[in-house]
């Protein structure tokens, strides 16, 4: 994180109205008693979501700027997803779907505005090289533990 930041703490999160569109879907295998299907999901994301955040200023030299909350949106990027579907053969049928990400996330964009009102909201921090590296290090970092052989697994009777 740059040095003049102390703390980074979520605010809170939204979806938005725009879902993420698949554009193509592999088959990869299907194991030889049919019971589990592994294929390869290419996701394409234009999303309204917004992370919000708030970032607190280090030191004494900055104790005069207020806590800040940025808002992270207009998430542009190109995802590859592995995905295991297991069957069973009673309702729901499906009873796993372990889902990772196939590799890092390549370059993407977003918009990284401040929400405060001290005169910069509206402006795109994410034309600042240093703050944008900084935001999009820490996205690539956070998901890397769902890179796979890492994964997700959802119990989808237990959702039911």
């Amino acid at each position: 994180k740059p040095n003049g930041v102390a703390h980074v703490s979520f605010n809170s999160f939204t979806l938005g109205k725009t879902p993420p569109m698949i554009k193509g879907i592999t088959v990869l295998k299907v194991d030889g008693d049919l019971s589990v299907a592994y294929m390869r999901i290419d996701v394409g994301i234009l999303m309204e979501a917004e992370l919000l955040l708030d970032i607190s200023p280090s030191s004494l030299d900055y104790k005069m700027v207020p806590t800040t909350t940025l808002s992270i949106n207009s998430l542009d990027a190109e995802l590859q997803l592995d995905v295991s579907v297991k069957s069973i053969p009673t309702y729901p049928y499906i009873s796993n779907v372990n889902v990772s990400l196939s590799h890092e996330i390549a370059d993407f964009s977003l918009r990284i505005e401040p929400r405060s009102q001290n005169g910069l909201k509206g402006v795109d921090f994410g034309s600042f090289p240093l703050i944008s590296k900084w935001i999009k290090e820490s996205i690539v970092e956070s998901l890397h533990e769902y890179v796979a052989p890492n994964y997700i697994s959802i119990d989808i009777p237990a959702w039911l």
